[in-house]
């Protein structure tokens, strides 16, 4: 049966950290804090999960999913840069001012990912701190959905108004989730894994075509 040798797992684990150690600051915080995001929705629904059906085991099931999306996307944790930053370093090729400033930027990455997570979080289930926290999930809102559900509503006696749809709902979340799909998602992985401009295809295809003269 074929398998990876752990001489071959050292060597990649070698060579991981080195790509860490060859991060920018800017990079190291965006990846970070985007992982700190991530775990603390990954922790918040695995809590709810748990408190909702009276069963840990739930919880224990969804956590992981968080992780996973943070290796899948390539972003830094600073239990992960413990682990393979300092192998370069036992190496010689790397120093350990390097090691450290690395583990720095990305625990602040992590540290404002997840308290800045923390807030919408409490805003949601707060209304800005004007009520007791309620529920058991994160009550954020999507567009598309409540394109679905507050129409629905209302037509089977909801006490909604058209205009209470539109001025309290479906506008000011349509423009939170173009705010948060562009800055958090969008913008995010594209500031920190920007493809280089001689990567990027030309923008018309008609153009490109056509052979030069």
């Amino acid at each position: 049966m074929d398998y990876v040798k752990p001489a071959e797992v050292a060597k990649t684990m070698v060579e991981a950290g080195r790509m860490k150690l060859s991060l920018s600051p800017r990079d190291l915080l965006i990846r970070g804090a985007l992982s700190g995001a991530l775990l603390g929705t990954a922790t918040s629904f695995a809590f709810t999960a748990a408190v909702s059906t009276g069963q840990p085991l739930v919880g224990a099931l969804i956590f992981p999913v968080g992780l996973v999306m943070i290796v899948i996307l390539g972003l830094e944790l600073v239990t992960g840069s413990f682990a393979l930053v300092p192998l370069p370093y036992l190496e010689g090729r790397a120093s350990p001012g390097a090691v450290i400033a690395n583990w720095g930027w990305v625990f602040l990455g992590n540290l404002l990912g997840s308290i800045g997570y923390g807030v919408l979080l409490a805003i949601a289930l707060t209304n800005f701190w004007h009520a007791e926290p309620t529920g058991v999930a994160a009550r954020f809102e999507h567009t598309v959905v409540n394109m679905f559900i507050i129409p629905t509503g209302m037509l089977m006696g909801a006490k909604v108004t058209v205009a209470d749809w539109w001025l309290w709902n479906q506008i000011p979340v349509t423009l939170g989730n173009l705010l948060g799909g562009f800055i958090f998602t969008g913008l995010a992985l594209y500031a920190t894994y920007r493809p280089a401009a001689s990567a990027l295809p030309m923008t018309d295809p008609i153009a490109a075509k056509v052979p030069a003269e």
